[in-house]
């Protein structure tokens, strides 16, 4: 006769590691971690959390254990050589990438004593890492997307860097700073000084760097589908990795964000413009499905089962909205919930929302 504990072990590791119907009504909350996170992978019953920076003498790279209850557990860490934007794994091995400085693969075979195995520097601002076979693809900003040979990991290789549009030149005469409107996506300032109570906005190269050009990458086949900041969406043809070409570029009112591949749809987040929805079965000739917009600032998304997650920000509570997609011309909004969302990522059944200062995990039930 099952035990009461075996059969929550059961329902746990259940709603954890096999797919089926996702999302309905109303999500069961798994576990909250306290943090800001930018990225998670869950893996073996494994966790591993990149936080932006690192807090005192806590890592930016955290590893947690999930036991048969649901509860979480840190087990190891690492710290980076500057901010852990993003992680991607493969194998016993972990990609970070780390803002100013480039790839970082991490042995994870040990997860609880993660070790640095390889560093590959790269210019610009290294925000996202996604694999696609031996390929690395890592957007750098204003420097466009460095495509790498991973297929000897302790010795990651350059193969190209495929850049869409130069970057602006720095206004290295007034103190650092440069107009936010000289790259691109003047509206989307615009819209920022009203929003401030007018006025002109001057950034400095530091921020800049990190807000803009390449910031997010999808992958699908031959195509490399990026978020290129306020220059909007570009798609590049990636099969021949040592010249990638430009295929086409869909132009945008606000900042592309973050992107989501799913079915020949593109999911782009544009901040204040709320989520974007393209078909891009024509990859020459991309068409706008749909429009979705929240209440606040629409910063990440991931897409499953007829299902859209929008993190929408930090402006209101209940920031994760659920949306069907099953008529992508025509989404529907079903529900929201969880805190301030951020970043949202998607692990067969369950849902990690990621805040300013937390991150939660659910089961969605149906």
């Amino acid at each position: 006769m099952p035990t009461m504990t075996s059969l929550k072990t059961l329902l746990f590791f259940t709603l954890l590691v096999f797919t089926g119907e996702l999302f309905a009504a109303q999500p069961v909350k798994l576990f909250e971690i306290k943090g800001a996170y930018e990225d998670a992978i869950m893996a073996d019953h494994l966790l591993f959390l990149a936080a932006k920076k690192a807090e005192g003498t806590v890592p930016d790279l955290r590893v947690f254990r999930l036991d048969n209850k649901g509860k979480t557990t840190q087990i190891g860490s690492y710290r980076s050589k500057d901010y852990a934007h993003s992680i991607a794994r493969k194998g016993h091995y972990l990609y970070l990438v780390d803002g100013k400085f480039g790839l970082e693969t991490i042995d994870i075979s040990d997860p609880s004593k993660p070790q640095l195995s390889s560093f590959l520097p790269l210019d610009g601002y290294s925000h996202k890492v996604v694999i696609q076979n031996n390929l690395a693809l890592v957007t750098s900003g204003f420097q466009g997307l460095h495509l790498i040979d991973i297929s000897q990991p302790t010795q990651p290789r350059l193969i190209s860097t495929f850049q869409a549009y130069p970057p602006p030149e720095q206004n290295s005469a007034n103190d650092n700073v440069t107009s936010a409107s000289s790259y691109g996506g003047e509206e989307d300032y615009d819209n920022q000084r009203e929003a401030s109570g007018g006025g002109d906005i001057n950034v400095t190269w530091e921020d800049l760097i990190t807000v803009e050009g390449a910031l997010d990458v999808a992958v699908q086949g031959q195509y490399a589908y990026i978020a290129y900041g306020s220059e909007g969406i570009v798609i590049a043809d990636i099969s021949n990795p040592k010249k990638p070409l430009k295929v086409s570029t869909i132009r945008v009112q606000h900042t592309a964000e973050s992107i989501f591949y799913k079915q020949q749809i593109l999911y782009v987040t544009l901040g204040l413009d709320g989520l974007r929805l393209i078909n891009v079965a024509n990859p020459e000739a991309p068409k706008n499905l749909a429009r979705i917009t929240g209440r606040c600032y629409a910063m990440d998304v991931s897409v499953a089962n007829n299902k859209a997650f929008l993190a929408d920000g930090q402006c209101a509570a209940n920031s994760l909205y659920v949306f069907n997609i099953a008529d992508p011309r025509h989404p529907l909004k079903e529900t929201a919930f969880s805190d301030k969302v951020n970043h949202v990522r998607l692990f067969k059944n369950s849902i990690l929302a990621m805040g300013p200062d937390h991150a939660q995990a659910f089961v969605l039930q149906h």
